[in-house]
């Protein structure tokens, strides 16, 4: 049955306040701690409680709690009264099964425990295989836990004291979780070593592409990992920051970009469209982030800076308001961006900063192109935004060469 603490014996009306984790202790100290000393998680699939049993439950149980060996329950503190959660702690109270009283986290802090038990689970390999191997599961379980969400992009970002991961679905940005700086050099090496293209060694200070298809297992996963079927491929961009830090974005591209899939977002957009009629306003999908947090990833600052200063704001940007109407999309569903670029005869000079978040926009656009009169300029050190108004860094004299060039 489940056991109480002392202090809940004596005060059974004590508040739930009082069972969340110690304020004073840090998120990635208390999870580490709960795999100290063998102890492991009982609800992970297929594996077994101390007396040998099986829990037997399912994933919506796990998005809301976890049950390590000695007794340590972990229930999501947005999902405490759900109904498998309540299910779990009746079925459990019937096992006879020893449970400590529950401790109140956050989802965030619940999915970091799982991917961190995915971790320590055993392959027969040996050790720099299983070192390998366990990095690169870590890999495939964040981004099933991304396409889950139907998220956009999942950025990491090593500083020289932690890892923090952000996905960004429906142009927002939310921290999911936090890792060490050692866990985070090991995650983007193994990304980058899971590309089916890509350059041929990864070099922590440079600025690099690659490619992970869907269709294939894990490059030196011996076949063992794949992505979630849902994935049609990842693009990474590796972005070195200052003092040896580093920024991996990885842009997800979903398997359902199918007739059916666009036909049905042809049909919410439409229905978006006559409730705005009705209306006799406009939803908007939201602009930048007002104010901006501490933790943002180094581009939404960017864009602050921008955007939300007197540098680049204006009550008509959309960017510095409330951002695009929802059903602006409507306009590019019925033209594959990119399509016949390979066709474009004209002289092209595409232009990037190479230290923006979106440089592989570009990158991607210039591999399309043909001809020899096609030309990549990326400006050492310039933002997604520098080439907004940076006089000092825009190229005006290679525009100009390339303009005199081409234009006679």
């Amino acid at each position: 049955m489940v056991e109480e603490s002392a202090n809940n014996k004596e005060n059974n009306t004590s508040s739930a306040a009082q069972n969340e984790q110690p304020k004073k202790q840090s998120a990635k100290d208390f999870i580490e701690g709960l795999f100290a000393n063998d102890n492991y998680l009982c609800t992970m699939p297929k594996a077994k409680l101390p007396d040998g049993s099986a829990l037997n439950i399912n994933d919506e149980t796990r998005r809301r709690l976890a049950l390590f060996a000695d007794g340590t329950l972990l229930i999501s503190k947005d999902h405490r009264f759900d109904g498998p959660v309540l299910s779990f702690l009746s079925i459990a109270e019937k096992k006879g099964i020893k449970m400590k009283s529950p401790v109140y986290i956050s989802q965030n802090e619940l999915a970091t425990i799982y991917a961190m038990a995915e971790r320590n689970q055993v392959f027969s390999e040996d050790d720099e295989d299983l070192a390998r191997l366990q990095m690169q599961r870590d890999f495939v379980n964040i981004i099933k836990r991304a396409s889950s969400m139907k998220v956009s992009d999942v950025h990491v970002v090593v500083s020289d004291n932690c890892t923090e991961i952000f996905f960004r679905a429906n142009g927002v940005m939310i921290k999911e979780m936090e890792y060490s700086k050692e866990w985070g050099d090991q995650f983007v090496r193994a990304a980058f070593a899971s590309a089916d293209i890509s350059d041929a060694n990864y070099a922590q200070n440079e600025f690099q592409g690659a490619q992970k298809l869907g269709s294939t297992p894990l490059r030196g996963s011996k076949g063992k990992l794949m992505l979630p079927h849902n994935v049609l491929a990842i693009r990474l961009q590796f972005n070195p920051i200052a003092f040896g830090s580093q920024y991996l974005v990885m842009r997800i591209l979903y398997a359902d970009d199918n007739p059916d899939a666009r036909y049905a977002l042809r049909q919410a957009l439409n229905a978006q469209r006559t409730a705005d009629y009705k209306a006799g306003t406009y939803q908007r999908a939201g602009g930048v982030v007002d104010p901006v947090p501490d933790d943002a990833p180094f581009f939404v600052k960017d864009y602050h800076d921008y955007y939300k200063t007197p540098r680049g704001y204006h009550p008509r940007s959309l960017n510095s308001t409330d951002g695009w109407n929802v059903t602006s999309p409507l306009s590019l569903l019925n033209a594959k961006l990119l399509a016949y670029a390979n066709e474009i005869r004209s002289a092209v000079l595409v232009i990037h900063g190479d230290k923006a978040h979106s440089c592989y926009f570009s990158r991607d656009a210039f591999a399309r192109l043909q001809g020899g009169n096609k030309e990549l300029l990326l400006i050492p050190g310039a933002v997604h935004t520098d080439l907004y108004d940076r006089m000092d860094i825009i190229p005006f004299d290679r525009i100009e060469a390339f303009y005199r060039q081409y234009l006679k």
